[in-house]
């Protein structure tokens, strides 16, 4: 390494930090400038293979220049420096630093290290740009003589690439600085007057502390470092450059400092604006509600907004990188996507199309697409660029439309109704074949007959005034339509009943043109419909005379007719309960019956299932405020095509009736509240407390929750009883069980077990909650005497059940804890040991 350094200080007179004649190179064409230098250069191309190499490389490397030209710049290396020299080489082909030097080894014969450098912007006298590379090979034994001629080409070099190279020794001294440096184009002092300066004598404090702490570091670590620098400039403002800077062997001990800086402010602006720009671009992709994206050239996707997993479901990483028609159904092999296609690449303009797209669940959806080619400023193609949005609401309306649009037209073929359209001036302007079969006119003798001879004198008039009001509708801005039922005359004389419907039809500017309208033979059900009100007249007459009250209801609930026997059920007159709904007429609890029941016949009509009749019991309000019970019957009653009318029912009174099983459910509750509660006490007795035990155990059981059980006994009460006498200790007794009953928590449970002992069931408690209520019942009886016994007290076992333990063991458990406060002296709180842990 010291021989390099030597070797290298021995060639520095032709260095580019060597000042030189500057026009001496100026005759002569560049390459012949380049073959006669004594150093040795080579020309390079852009991806590093060797154009040319004057004699003096040729030797260095020791390749013939027939040779060279097969090779690039790094293949001269060893294998393990071509990596290095390669990436040396990238920087200074994109400009980031245009004087790079590498040490390494040829991968010539004995592997010789050399000193590689290479040098980017260079220009030849017509004014292109040049790579060039330089070796400077240890003990060359190159004269100092021919260092005149050496440094005019590289300071010609130097002096024209856009970049500011200098040289510094350890005290920051400026030794060289060439004469294209942008220090000189900023008005400072020239290169020649900064040279033994340092940057405290030519620059502001700050940044010429920033730059003294720059070249610090490089000569502490060696290099290179890079890293942005600021400058002032003279028009207020500041400038950045990238600079790289490393240490240069010199004579003796001492080394030098090496920089070259490029002014990127334009690029750092360029860079802002563009991430600004960027940053717009993205937040409106990525918010806007249709999914934007961006296809390679190749197809493949190089970016979609998050919007699609909104759309599709799926993430955007899943997208990138895949073919964009791998998620379309059709897989891009259509022809219309092909032919989209063609156009895209052909005629570089947008275009708009439909597809069905797979979402990530595997449902198929219909969007439309805008997409048109990416060109670069350089009119490259770049890809494509574009956005989608479903449509599936539309595509389905868009079909819905067709479909009903083929369906009209084939109805109108075949449709059994007269379809016809008419003037206001009441002549007809079209018939369809159908008047022929249902009347046995033809289309065109009905349009030729005046209203008079398609119509009955009294449904002559009334379709005239239907025609009349149209006029008034029409001059009134109101929408023109009407409805009536007519009796139209037939060919061979007879008659016919028709259900007419019109409606006004208009033109695109909203003027109208005519009437059009359909009549629908309806003569059979006014045949029914007739012998229908004869019959209701003759059911009327039955159900003014029933003794049971006969009425019927819309769906709406209203009642449409009742029977004269209401006013004895209810004490309202027909009258007043026609129109009468449910909410008037019944008591919550059976409105909430009947609205079951009416919410039910209204889907059951909605879903066209069979409607069920109604059978119950219901209490009806009374018009002196009283409340009656009747037995409810009620039917639902069909028109001739089969659609509900109205129920048909009948009330009963069945108010004796109900009061009797009011009187029995009265009696049993009584007979069953005697089998359940201890007579004297009014607690649950032993019998019934053992199944609330029982049930208390399976409901913790499946919800395991702990639950805990009390057993307490009134201390010394047979000296009560043997001192006051039974009755006294009967009152105790009971006002024993008060005192509990006053504390307990909703859902606790007190029993009589027997005698003076008691059982507490304390649901959802565990212990230690238990024992706290014991005390608190302890306390409450012995502080308050008792009437006519004085002070009593009482003990108590408390126990929770253990997982899975047995209801006797339980018992058992509780009622040695008991004895046990008896034991320690009464009047005190026990608990029951754990079988594992006994006390």
């Amino acid at each position: 390494m010291k021989q390099v350094e030597d070797s290298t200080l021995r060639q520095r007179a032709g260095s580019p930090f060597t000042s030189s004649n500057e026009g001496d190179s100026g005759g002569a064409s560049w390459e012949a400038t380049i073959q006669q230098a004594e150093i040795g250069l080579a020309i390079l191309e852009s991806d590093g293979s060797i154009r040319s190499g004057n004699p003096s490389f040729c030797h260095q490397v020791g390749r013939k220049e027939t040779d060279l030209q097969q090779l690039r710049i790094w293949d001269l290396f060893h294998a393990h420096d071509q990596e290095r020299c390669l990436h040396l080489f990238a920087e200074v082909i994109t400009q980031l630093q245009p004087l790079v030097q590498f040490e390494g080894r040829l991968s010539a014969e004995q592997h010789p290290v050399v000193l590689l450098q290479l040098l980017c912007s260079g220009r030849s006298p017509s004014g292109e740009r040049q790579l060039l590379a330089q070796i400077l090979r240890p003990h060359s034994g190159v004269a100092s003589n021919g260092s005149a001629a050496r440094p005019s080409l590289l300071q010609t070099v130097l002096s024209n690439i856009d970049a500011h190279v200098y040289m510094k020794d350890r005290r920051g001294r400026y030794i060289y600085l060439n004469h294209g440096a942008h220090l000189n184009q900023a008005d400072y002092p020239p290169g020649p007057n900064i040279i033994g300066k340092c940057d405290h004598d030519i620059l502001p404090e700050p940044w010429a502390d920033a730059i003294v702490a720059f070249d610090r570091r490089v000569f502490e670590h060696g290099g290179p470092l890079c890293e942005e620098e600021r400058l002032p400039f003279p028009d207020g403002g500041e400038r950045v450059f990238l600079s790289r800077k490393l240490l240069y062997p010199s004579s003796g001990e001492s080394e030098f400092l090496i920089g070259c800086s490029t002014d990127i402010t334009a690029l750092k602006q360029a860079t802002s604006q563009l991430e600004a720009s960027e940053e717009q671009f993205r937040l409106l992709a990525e918010n806007s509600g249709d999914v934007v994206f961006l296809i390679n050239t190749d197809g493949s996707v190089r970016w979609v907004s998050p919007s699609l997993t909104t759309a599709l479901g799926w993430d955007p990483q899943e997208w990138i990188g895949q073919p964009c028609t791998l998620f379309l159904v059709h897989q891009g092999e259509s022809a219309e996507y092909q032919a989209n296609l063609k156009h895209l690449i052909e005629n570089g303009s947008p275009i708009l199309a439909r597809d069905q797209i797979y979402a990530k669940d595997g449902t198929v959806h219909w969007i439309e697409t805008h997409c048109t080619p990416f060109i670069t400023t350089n009119g490259r193609l770049d890809g494509f660029v574009g956005h989608f949005r479903l449509i599936d609401d539309l595509v389905n309306a868009m079909t819905s439309l067709t479909q009903s649009e083929e369906r009209h037209r084939r109805l109108a073929d075949h449709i059994l109704d007269v379809v016809w359209s008419i003037s206001l001036d009441g002549r007809f302007s079209y018939a369809s074949p159908s008047v022929e079969r249902i009347r046995g006119f033809t289309p065109a003798e009905v349009m030729a007959m005046p209203l008079s001879q398609n119509f009955t004198p009294e449904s002559c008039e009334r379709f005239s005034q239907g025609l009349e009001q149209a006029r008034r509708d029409l001059l009134a801005g109101r929408t023109v339509n009407f409805e009536m039922e007519v009796q139209e005359i037939c060919k061979d004389g007879s008659t016919i009943w028709s259900e007419v419907r019109a409606t006004g039809l208009m033109d695109a500017e909203g003027h109208f043109m005519e009437l059009i309208g359909v009549s629908r033979n309806i003569t059979e059900q006014h045949r029914l419909r007739e012998q229908l009100r004869v019959s209701e007249e003759r059911y009327r007459l039955i159900a003014d005379n029933a003794r049971d009250v006969i009425w019927t209801t819309e769906l709406d609930g209203r009642c449409s007719y009742i029977s004269p026997s209401i006013f004895g059920l209810r004490g309202f007159t027909p009258e007043e309960v026609i129109g009468e709904t449910w909410n008037d007429a019944l008591t919550p609890d059976s409105l909430t019956l009947a609205k079951a029941y009416f919410q039910e016949l209204q889907a059951d009509i909605q879903a066209g299932r069979e409607l069920r009749s109604f059978r119950g019991e219901v209490e009806f309000l009374c018009k002196d405020g009283s409340t009656v019970w009747a037995e409810v019957i009620a039917v639902p009653l069909f028109d001739d095509q089969g659609g509900f009318r109205r129920l048909l029912g009948t009330c009963r009174d069945i108010s004796e009736r109900k009061q009797y099983e009011q009187e029995l459910e009265l009696a049993n509750d009584h007979l069953q509240s005697l089998a359940s509660v201890d007579v004297l006490t009014e607690a649950w007795n032993r019998r019934h407390l053992k199944a609330l035990i029982e049930q208390a155990i399976s409901r913790s059981d499946r919800h395991d929750e702990p639950l805990t059980l009390i057993l307490c006994d009134l201390d010394q009460f047979k000296m009560i009883n043997d001192r006051y006498g039974h009755l006294i200790g009967d009152l105790v007794l009971v006002e024993f069980c008060r005192r509990i009953q006053s504390i307990l928590r909703k859902g606790d449970c007190l029993g009589r077990w027997g005698g003076e002992e008691f059982i507490l069931l304390l649901p959802h408690c565990p212990q230690q909650a238990g024992l706290a209520l014991a005390e608190k019942l302890r306390a409450a009886i012995e502080a308050t005497p008792f009437e006519l016994a004085g002070s009593v007290t009482a003990s108590f076992g408390v126990a929770q059940r253990l997982r899975a333990e047995p209801e006797l063991n339980w018992l058992q458990r509780v009622d040695e804890a008991l004895y046990a406060a008896k034991r320690a002296g009464r009047n005190r709180v026990i608990a029951a040991p754990s079988p594992s842990n006994p006390a």
